[in-house]
Order: structure tokens, then C-alpha cells, then sequence
């Protein structure tokens, strides 16, 4: 298990930065996906889960990616009040 660091926060948010790009780019060269309304976040989630360590292989996601959302979820409702 490897040990936290921002450098791991900030190369996994790359990542989903450049999956999310790839998403938006797909819907925009692929008409039918436009047609079928699907997001381009849910085009990069399927994406990120067939390239990442569950599917190929071929992303090195942290180990500590699952542990991202708890916290971001936490930012989410506190912003809710606001």
C-alpha cells in the first residue's frame, strides 16, 4: 500500500480531468451519442473503469481513488447550506 501524498491527489485528478476531455470529445465526434443523450461524464466513467486497474490496466490510479468520493461528498452537502 502506498502512502498519500498530494502528488497522487493531483496526477488522479489529471487523470479524470484528461477521461472527462475524452469523454466530452467522444460525444462530440459521435453523433449517436449525442442522440442517445448520454453524458460525457458517464461516457468518461466507463472509460476510466475499462482503462483503470479493474478493467486493463492501463491507468495507474492510486489506491486511494475510492476514498476520493466520501470525501468530495462531504464538499458537495456543506455547499448545499450555502
Amino acid at each position: 500500500m502506498s502512502e498519500f501524498t498530494p502528488w497522487t491527489l493531483l496526477i488522479d485528478a489529471g487523470m479524470i480531468g484528461a477521461l472527462l476531455a475524452v469523454g466530452v470529445l467522444l460525444r462530440a465526434i459521435m453523433k449517436t451519442l449525442q442522440s442517445l443523450l448520454i453524458p460525457a461524464s458517464f461516457i468518461a466513467g466507463f472509460l476510466g473503469l475499462a482503462l483503470g486497474p479493474n478493467g486493463f490496466g492501463l491507468l495507474p490510479f492510486s489506491e486511494e481513488l475510492g476514498t476520493y468520493a466520501s470525501v468530495l461528498i462531504v464538499v458537495v452537502f456543506a455547499c448545499l447550506a450555502m
